[in-house]
């Protein structure tokens, strides 16, 4: 166990071999600290008995207290020095040294070195899974070559990124059996006439296969650019978003470039918007951009229709957690009504 006086700090250090062992590509080491963040904010919601439900997402106020700094490396360093804790001058949540050790407990567990019991110290079952995902994520794709591993204040390396992670005894959740009756709305981005398929681009970007019978070929080249909603048998993943739909029909286009949101997922979080959220998109032909704009005071450009869909996504996540997930006091009275708003249009399904 690290003193409490250091236990803030810690060093990133990212191993390679051959020639490109000093070489790391920006989105790598962006995407190793992210999710190395996202392990401590897990930690100090768990640590203090936030409920997690569904839910895997952080207030701002808990963003802020738990925030990692990264320091820029020493003279002839290859680690990254990183604190947790709010910046200098700011007061420190009075958990913060609990949350601190309770990391580096949980690193040593992931690391191989922890001698004590994972489930005496993170005993949801929920937490151990999101907190394996989230150390796994950490690491960087083999193809790169190079492995995350983390050191204490002390220079002892709690985690080493040579060696097979260690699962925090987590069961990953099973998908549903079978597929359920439903509606999913997307972009038709594609179709296969011989195999009577379709390709949908959900909100959140990711394409999803649509098999449809016979009948149902017509309607969908009548509208093979527009946004649509279909029925069918949807197989959704853990986070109940669509994966794939079976038999689709009764295809409605939305009409004025218009997009309507019925159902839509937030931070992993499947809700109903009650009235579905509209935007209208418009095709500026001289910019070559397209713009869209609708509910909750929201404008966008993006240089093509899939591009806006995947901003509108970003923003949409984005105000949810900022604005809809914050305590009321720390929000401008704009900022409140766009809250009170988020949150009598948008429930959990």
């Amino acid at each position: 166990m690290p003193s409490r006086s250091g236990v803030r700090s810690f060093s990133i250090h990212f191993d390679g071999e051959g020639a490109d062992a000093y070489v790391l590509p920006a989105p790598v080491l962006t995407e190793s600290i992210a999710q190395i963040q996202r392990i401590v904010l897990l930690l100090a919601k768990m640590h203090r008995r936030e409920p997690l439900g569904q839910r895997a997402s952080f207030s701002r106020a808990l963003r802020d207290e738990f925030a990692l700094l990264c320091h820029l490396p020493q003279a002839g360093s290859y680690a990254f020095p990183v604190e947790i804790g709010r910046q200098p001058g700011s007061d420190a949540p009075p958990d913060l040294v609990e949350v601190c050790e309770l990391f580096h407990q949980v690193t040593s567990s992931v690391g191989g070195d922890g001698d004590f019991s994972s489930q005496e110290i993170v005993p949801d079952a929920r937490y151990r899974t999101l907190l394996t995902e989230a150390y796994r994520k950490a690491q960087p794709s083999p193809q790169n070559s190079m492995s995350l591993s983390i050191e204490d204040h002390q220079h002892r390396r709690i985690l080493d990124g040579r060696r097979p992670l260690h699962a925090l005894d987590a069961q990953l959740l099973s998908p549903p059996e079978g597929p359920i009756e439903n509606t999913v709305s997307g972009l038709l981005v594609g179709m296969d006439f011989h195999k009577r398929s379709i390709r949908l681009m959900r909100l959140d970007g990711k394409v999803i296969s649509v098999s449809y019978d016979n009948d149902a070929e017509q309607p969908l080249l009548d509208h093979r650019l527009d946004w649509i909603t279909l029925s069918g048998e949807v197989l959704y993943d853990n986070n109940r978003k669509p994966l794939s739909v079976k038999h689709a029909r009764d295809f409605v286009p939305l009409e004025n470039g218009e997009i309507e949101l019925r159902e839509l997922s937030l931070c992993n979080v499947p809700y109903r918007a009650e009235p579905p959220l509209r935007f209208h998109v418009f095709h500026d032909a001289e910019d070559r951009l397209y713009d869209l704009e609708g509910d909750f005071a929201i404008t966008l450009s993006a240089q093509s229709r899939h591009e806006l869909l995947r901003e509108l996504h970003e923003v949409l996540s984005m105000l949810w957690v900022d604005y809809a997930q914050e305590e009321p006091k720390r929000l401008s009275p704009k900022a409140r009504d766009l809250r009170a708003e988020l949150l009598s249009r948008l429930r959990a399904a």
